[in-house]
């Protein structure tokens, strides 16, 4: 309020002198000293807003049939020796196809993914510069996920804190599964559940990505589950050290394939070994 009034004193005696510019300026200048001094005291709300990204139907029968392109081009360059390239990249084409069949639910998940990273980047706008929080935000409403990857890639490099790390690494997980990544889906998953262990959302990503990707890929041997002695029941571990396998027929889902749930804490332990 002393600042109201030293605008107005000075008002009345410098009206011949003063502009009408010079005045209001003044006069603003007042108004912000004042409501600074009890902004503290207002009530305050999330000034986010609630976003659901709704990418158009269209679009994305567009982005599968890309992908789906791309799966085919990728197979017939693909190197014969190399089974494990193969047979992956049969189940990605066969997922997308089958999301090109049921396109109504698989667009429904991709814009819940979508919209789970987009109100990941608004939880984690501390760690991003303000115009690449808006850059993110407006790449994803077009269904673009490369720059927000880029984001969450640089928190998780960068970030001081772990939980802040796993958010990071979960959302890479998600947006790289719906890009039908497996690969790094399953490391980014795997990383999430590592850098904390007590959090069941990202022990069941890690879990999912076990359990329904790699039954259905050629060769991968799947060992007993590992001793709790050799691990910390504070980790959810995942052996992936490679080695060779002798089967050559789809590995079905067996008891020995799923997690122990021996540890105190009820964490899951898998055994997940990978064929070069």
């Amino acid at each position: 309020m002393n600042g109201l009034k030293k605008a107005w004193k000075w008002l009345v005696i410098h009206q011949k002198e003063a502009t009408v510019i010079t005045a209001l300026a003044t006069i603003l200048s007042a108004l912000g000293s004042l409501l600074s001094g009890v902004a503290p005291y207002l009530p305050h709300s999330d000034p986010s807003p609630v976003i659901k990204v709704e990418i158009p139907t269209e679009k994305y029968k567009a982005i599968l049939e890309r992908k789906k392109n791309e799966f085919i081009k990728a197979l017939a360059e693909a190197n014969k020796s190399d089974q494990a390239k193969i047979t992956l990249l049969e189940k990605q084409l066969a997922d997308t196809q089958e999301k090109l069949v049921h396109v109504d639910a698989a667009l429904k998940d991709y814009n819940d993914k979508l919209t789970q990273a987009y109100q990941a980047i608004d939880a984690l706008k501390a760690e991003i510069p303000p115009h690449q929080v808006v850059q993110a935000h407006l790449s994803l409403a077009q269904g673009d996920t490369k720059f927000a990857e880029t984001i969450f890639r640089e928190v998780l490099a960068n970030a001081d804190d772990k939980g802040k790390m796993a958010k990071a690494a979960y959302q890479l997980g998600q947006l790289s599964a719906v890009r039908l990544d497996y690969t790094n889906a399953h490391q980014y998953y795997q990383q999430s559940a590592e850098l904390q262990p007590d959090n069941a959302l990202y022990a069941s990503a890690a879990k999912w990505i076990f359990e329904t990707v790699t039954p259905k890929l050629k060769n991968p041997v799947v060992n007993t589950p590992v001793e709790n002695s050799q691990h910390d029941c504070n980790q959810a571990a995942i052996d992936t050290t490679p080695v060779d396998a002798s089967a050559d027929t789809p590995l079905r889902p067996q008891e020995n394939m799923l997690p122990s749930f021996s540890c105190e804490k009820k964490l899951p332990l898998f055994k997940l070994v990978w064929t070069k």
